[in-house]
């Protein structure tokens, strides 16, 4: 009895819905680029893929007679991605779309970066799309009832072109006292690693920022190059002057080739950028003094001078401030070129006052030098510390103007008359 119930239970319910014939195959997508598919080396830019479904509607009838469209070919919950290619590297996740009629289209905007070595050839990108789609319909006469497939997959091809053009490439960097606060040589060997040979071209350094300000400042901004084909190397120099507050570590600069294409064509490259080493401050220290001051007389002091930076410098002048007690009559000594961690002296002649306090006293000295560039540049002050002692002693006679002439006068009057000896006339 009870399976009969059952059996009578199918009959009514398969008489009371009627299946709805449907299309599966309609759904087909291509992808098209807006604005073009020509892309940039060295650039990172939005790219706007246009998703269409060219399938058509379908019109179906119920066993009713009653003429109903079903979007059998219409994509639902869609999600697109954009996969990386050769050179290209997509930088934005997956999107969603809720849908895409048949014949209509909807627009996905996607971060693309363009390596700046990318060789110059076309590309076929893919377009995964992952979407739901409907299986089936039942009718019930006022209800539908709607069976769906997901997760259908489908990989559509997007062809898109590397431009060809002149890359600049930095092989090589060599700097020459590029140090805070100075000025110095910057050489770069760069190689035309694009696609394409470049006349008439030269180099541009576009400077760096830092907290606000420039760090590194192209003095010569360009250097003309001429030809240069694609795959040759040149070397390109270019003097640049660092503030003087920055650090000691690396900073970002750009290097952009500016030339004539195939066509005569003007043309800039994608900036590369270069990180420049920075070296610390041309720095002094007083590393010794030797100096016998007495009030009332008169002495050398004897300062030595150590370059503690990393740079060499050029036509050093030292000066040493004869403030009171002390006065001179030349108070700079020449000390010529230093290398980083070169030692000089300068000698100073000074006349101490009668009325000097026997103590040590702190007399200011700097030095002021030529960098690589024949800038001239002054050093922050330094302390050199003498010693003004007591000569009274007992002993203070023997160093004495007075004892020093008497002992010159008997050698003179020895002298005389050893000679007047040995002519026989004493």
């Amino acid at each position: 009895m009870i399976a009969g119930c059952l059996v009578l239970v199918l009959i009514v319910v398969s008489a009371a819905a009627s299946q709805v014939p449907y299309s599966t195959a309609g759904i087909e997508f291509f992808a098209s680029i807006e604005g073009g598919s020509e892309l940039i080396p060295g650039t990172e830019s939005d790219f706007t893929i246009k998703l269409t479904n060219n399938a058509q509607y379908e019109i179906v009838t119920a066993e009713s007679g009653i003429q109903r469209q079903y979007d059998a070919a219409t994509p639902y919950s869609l999600r697109v991605s954009l996969e990386d290619a050769d050179g290209i590297t997509i930088k934005t996740d997956t999107q969603t779309i809720s849908q895409i009629s048949p014949g209509k289209s909807a627009s996905l905007t996607y971060r693309i970066s363009v390596d700046q070595y990318a060789t110059p050839e076309p590309r076929t990108l893919k377009v995964h799309v992952v979407y739901n789609e409907l299986s089936a319909v039942d009718d019930y006469g006022d209800v539908l009832r709607y069976y769906w497939s997901n997760d259908r997959a489908r990989d559509v091809p997007l062809k898109v072109t590397i431009r060809s053009q002149a890359t600049p490439e930095v092989m090589e960097i060599s700097s020459k006292n590029i140090s805070v606060g100075t000025s110095g040589l910057l050489t770069l060997t760069i190689k035309n690693a694009g696609g394409m040979d470049a006349s008439n071209a030269y180099a541009t350094l576009i400077s760096s920022t830092g907290t606000g300000s420039s760090v590194i400042v192209p003095v010569e901004s360009s250097v003309f190059i001429g030809d240069f084909p694609a795959g040759s190397t040149r070397a390109v120099t270019f003097k640049v002057s660092v503030a003087s507050n920055a650090e000691v570590k690396k900073y970002p600069v750009s290097l952009q080739l500016v030339y004539q294409d195939n066509y005569g064509v003007n043309q800039r490259s994608s900036p590369v950028i270069v990180g420049i080493p920075v070296d610390g401050k041309v720095e002094f220290k007083v590393t010794n003094v030797e100096a016998v001051l007495a009030p009332g007389g008169k002495g050398l002091i004897k300062v030595t001078y150590q370059n503690t930076g990393n740079t060499r410098i050029y036509s050093a002048t030292a000066r040493l401030s004869a403030v009171d007690p002390f006065s001179s009559n030349d108070d700079s000594a020449h000390l010529g070129d230093m290398a980083p961690g070169d030692s000089t002296v300068g000698i100073y002649e000074v006349t101490v006052d009668g009325s000097a306090t026997v103590k040590k006293y702190g007399l200011d000295t700097e030095i002021r030098y030529r960098d690589a560039n024949d800038n001239s540049i002054l050093s922050k002050s330094m302390k050199a510390v003498v010693d003004v002692k007591d000569q009274s002693g007992p002993l203070s006679f023997f160093t004495s103007p007075i004892f020093i002439i008497i002992i010159v006068a008997i050698v003179l009057i020895g002298g005389y008359y050893m000679f007047m000896k040995r002519k026989g006339k004493v």
